[in-house]
């Protein structure tokens, strides 16, 4: 399928599919245990937004989690906006997470993410994710 043929909707989808498959191979070069994260923003109407994520791992850990956070973007700067919100599951190879939180009209928002795995007192995190942006006019 030539690109120019492509709707916006198949172009942003292979993106992302592209997009994940490049972070499970770099999380997999670079962790024991972790082998794929995702965060993401959606909007469920114009003053709610719904935060989603994940963690996997390659095996079975003690423990799998991962911590999202909402930011705003207002007068010209990111800042924290929403708690930190945490999702484990023990014993387990992933982790979903989803939460929906009110915002205002008029900003732009995304999702920061973290994600841990540990097992036999081995734990290993990556650094922050920062998600796509998605205004909410």
């Amino acid at each position: 399928m030539k690109l120019g043929k492509m709707t916006k909707k198949a172009a942003a989808m292979l993106l992302v599919a592209i997009l994940c498959f490049a972070l499970a191979v770099s999380a997999a070069a670079a962790y024991q245990f972790l082998i794929g994260i995702q965060n993401g923003i959606g909007k469920i109407s114009s003053t709610k937004a719904a935060m989603s994520g994940f963690t996997q791992c390659g095996e079975k850990v003690d423990e799998v989690e991962i911590t999202m956070q909402l930011q705003q973007f207002k007068n010209g700067s990111w800042s924290y906006y929403s708690p930190v919100y945490t999702f484990s599951a023990t014993n387990k190879t992933a982790v979903d997470a989803y939460m929906e939180y009110p915002v205002e009209r008029g900003c732009s928002y995304r999702v920061i993410s973290g994600h841990k795995a540990t097992k036999n007192g081995v734990s290993e995190s990556t650094p922050p994710l920062v998600g796509n942006s998605m205004a909410f006019p």
